[in-house]
């Protein structure tokens, strides 16, 4: 048996039927200079940072709640894990219909471990008979109960997948302190390529220890060798180099 994050009932999926408007106009990376919505380079790691856009939003943004449709499982949605408090503040503004939010990574949202995803129970996320972890993204406004969904659905579908999954290999050294050059060995597999990271992208966003950023471009400190042109190798280990923040 599955276990849902939490699985619409068919008593309010009706209401929904009764109530829904095709007023979104899709999904963004946040600051994004990528024109066309819709992701479909995620990794089921989750957490990364997107913005909704459309109109007839809950003025509130926790009244906004996220609903995934699984395109994988026949008749499956699930919640999404409420707004965080950055979503609120760096990304939302519902009067200009713009709303934040982090995505969930698929095992949050399946309450299961990374392994169950093997093309057996659930969707495996490899190129192939089932290229991908699938969701159409739909929003519930809870102050006027009605269902808001995409009016062209391709712009607002979430695709998950191991060929954009990154694996933190090592962590060298071990032991760290303030100020100290530390190097972190990841596997990027395809999160490099074009569709991954355009063109004008830095590599990554950020980087933490813990809760504590790290400087890690060439401007952060000297002998810093990444650079909004740097790209990790594909399917092999890559370094990066950075010095240990406060």
């Amino acid at each position: 048996m599955l276990m849902l994050n939490a699985v619409l009932p068919s008593a309010l999926a009706l209401d929904l039927e009764l109530a829904a408007f095709s007023a979104l106009q899709g999904v963004w990376y946040k600051e994004s200079k990528v024109a066309t919505p819709g992701l479909r380079t995620l990794s089921m790691a989750g957490g990364a940072p997107i913005v909704v856009q459309g109109a007839m939003m809950a003025r509130m943004p926790n009244e906004n709640k996220i609903i995934l449709q699984s395109k994988n499982l026949v008749g499956v949605e699930i919640e999404g894990p409420p707004l965080s408090e950055g979503d609120i503040n760096f990304s939302t503004n519902t009067a200009e219909g713009r709303l934040g939010y982090s995505t969930p990574s698929v095992m949050s949202l399946f309450k299961t471990d990374f392994e169950k995803f093997n093309g057996e129970t659930l969707p495996n996320g490899v190129t192939g008979t089932i290229p991908y972890i699938g969701f159409q993204l739909n929003i519930l406004d809870l102050e006027d109960n009605w269902y808001i969904n995409c009016g062209t659905a391709a712009n607002c579908e979430l695709r998950y997948s191991r060929d954009y999954t990154p694996n933190l290999l090592a962590v060298t050294p071990a032991n760290v302190y303030k100020d100290q050059l530390i190097q972190f060995h990841v596997n990027a597999k395809n999160t490099q390529s074009t569709a991954g990271t355009p063109a004008d992208e830095w590599p990554f966003r950020e980087i933490k220890l813990d809760q504590t950023f790290v400087q890690w471009t060439n401007g952060d400190f000297d002998g810093g060798t990444v650079s909004q042109e740097t790209r990790l190798p594909a399917y092999s280990r890559g370094t990066i180099e950075a010095i240990v923040g406060n």
